[in-house]
């Protein structure tokens, strides 16, 4: 067995091992543990109870999105798929990207266009835009920030149409949207960003 076929073969096992209980916990634990003590570019990632091997990223960065995803209902259901499609055993930038974009749409956009069912990524940062009092609770004359980064965010998707310039996404471009969608997610669902007039 190759490299890759063990790393899919033990991905598999991951998967199954959430099954066993308290005797399946352990294993993984040690698992863990071994992975980071060998300095592998390989961690095990619990999300959304889903267990699986996933590209090792700082601390910090795994427990913010477990808590984000954890507390975010149907949007971390949708970030957590996209963190999957992005960081996960067979990476697919195309989805990874489209589901950050998802999840930032689940969260966002009853928010900031109520009353439009059909609302899209792009149908927000235009309204935000055009209203111009969307931002974070700060004092500071760039609290709007979050705007730009949904912008960003959706003008980053170059393959959301056919024609025009399709092109699938990168690995790094589909990482990127990720991890931008995280705290987009995170403020709409907690209510930071908001209209401050």
């Amino acid at each position: 067995m190759g490299d890759e076929e063990f790393l899919d073969f033990i991905d598999f096992l991951l998967f199954h091992m959430a099954q066993f209980g308290r005797q399946g916990t352990g294993v993984i634990k040690r698992l863990e543990d071994l992975l980071h003590d060998a300095g592998s570019e390989w961690t095990v990632g619990h999300r959304n109870n889903h267990i699986s091997l996933e590209k090792r990223v700082a601390e910090g960065v795994s427990i913010g999105i477990s808590e984000v995803i954890a507390h975010s209902g149907n949007a971390g259901e949708l970030l957590a798929e996209a963190w999957n499609a992005a960081f996960g055993r067979s990476p697919d930038a195309e989805e990874a990207y489209e589901k950050a974009i998802k999840a930032v749409e689940a969260a966002g956009a009853s928010i900031v266009t109520p009353n439009n069912k059909r609302a899209t990524l792009g149908t927000m940062v235009r309204d935000m835009k055009a209203q111009k009092d969307w931002g974070l609770d700060l004092s500071a004359p760039h609290a709007d920030v979050p705007v730009k980064m949904a912008e960003a965010l959706w003008i980053g998707q170059e393959s959301r149409h056919g024609g025009n310039g399709y092109r699938k996404p990168t690995q790094a471009e589909a990482e990127a949207a990720v991890m931008l969608a995280i705290p987009l997610v995170q403020w709409f669902s907690s209510s930071a960003i908001s209209r401050r007039a």
